[in-house]
């Protein structure tokens, strides 16, 4: 949906997702499933549901924690999603899929 608006965050990866979420009609009260440290433990993936708003490691990314919305599973098994997500780091820019 935010790609195909053109939406724009000028913000944290954070900032992205919580405005796609505000577009979305989602109340700005949300329910967070699992929460852990960033050492684990990690939630069991069958948790992970297409929508979801997943704070998670992004390995792509000097291992620094993200702000991304979950679509799907690439590779189950290995743990590989794709999602919806922006870059951060207060750039104006729309978000992108990615692994």
């Amino acid at each position: 949906m935010a790609t195909l608006l053109k939406t724009n965050a000028n913000g944290a990866c954070w900032d992205y997702i919580n405005e796609v979420y505000c577009m979305s009609g989602v109340s700005p009260k949300r329910e967070t499933v699992f929460k852990s440290a960033k050492k684990g433990p990690y939630a069991p993936v069958k948790l992970v549901k297409p929508g979801d708003w997943i704070y998670h490691i992004n390995h792509q990314f000097r291992g620094g924690e993200h702000s991304a919305i979950f679509v799907c599973w690439k590779d189950y098994g290995r743990k590989i999603a794709v999602t919806l997500s922006h870059t951060g780091r207060d750039r104006k820019t729309t978000g992108k899929y990615g692994e």
